[in-house]
């Protein structure tokens, strides 16, 4: 009835009362008429008298009885039909919702560890990074240190130059060569053109060795 509420104002009229798998009659048995037409005797006149069987109603009252019942079993039927159909339905939303929840909570574990994979990723690039810049400080502490040795040689050999400079500009002692000695020439232009303080000083020492083999 539940199920098929339409059926609700057909039966409103008979006084019968339905519930959820439970058949319940409720119904007045109306009496049975028959029709009894019995002869009035008046006088000496008398007239034959014809009694209802009643077979019409009787079979009309069973024909729809079992109608009736037939309707209440269909009923019962669809109810059970209906409520076993609901708890399906049901048992299956519950399911789903289920496996909706299964999933949505696999997907956040999977983006997790995917993140959790991108983070470790992430430290190891920051540790390789970490370790190639502390390299290049260290390249660069070196390059910083030689620089500053080179700056003081060059400082050194400025200095050394500007001696020599000094000395070949503006003597102190005028130098006299031998009777019969000329300087030459040549040799003094190209010990002024050379700028190497290395290859200056291996003149010089090689010079200063052949006066002393000569004073020999």
């Amino acid at each position: 009835m539940e199920t098929f509420p339409q059926l609700r104002g057909k039966l409103s009229g008979r006084c019968c009362r339905w519930e959820p798998g439970v058949r319940v009659r409720k119904k007045a048995r109306e009496p049975r008429s028959r029709s009894n037409s019995r002869s009035k005797v008046g006088g000496g006149g008398g007239s034959s008298g014809i009694q209802d069987s009643g077979f019409c109603t009787e079979s009309k009252k069973t024909t729809d009885q079992e109608a009736e019942d037939e309707l209440w079993n269909l009923l019962d039927l669809i109810h059970t039909k209906g409520t076993k159909l609901r708890l399906e339905v049901e048992s299956l939303q519950d399911k789903y919702q289920s496996s909706r929840r299964s999933r949505s909570i696999l997907g956040l574990r999977q983006e997790k560890e995917m993140l959790l994979d991108r983070v470790t990723e992430m430290e190891a690039e920051n540790l390789a990074n970490l370790a190639q810049t502390n390299q290049l400080l260290a390249k660069l502490g070196a390059l910083a240190a030689e620089k500053r040795d080179i700056e003081q040689q060059l400082r050194a050999a400025v200095t050394k130059l500007g001696r020599l400079d000094g000395i070949l500009s503006s003597p102190r002692m005028k130098m006299t060569c031998p009777r019969g000695v000329t300087p030459d020439k040549e040799k003094t232009a190209a010990i002024l053109r050379e700028a190497d303080v290395v290859e200056l000083q291996r003149h010089l020492i090689t010079t200063t060795y052949e006066n002393q083999v000569r004073l020999l």
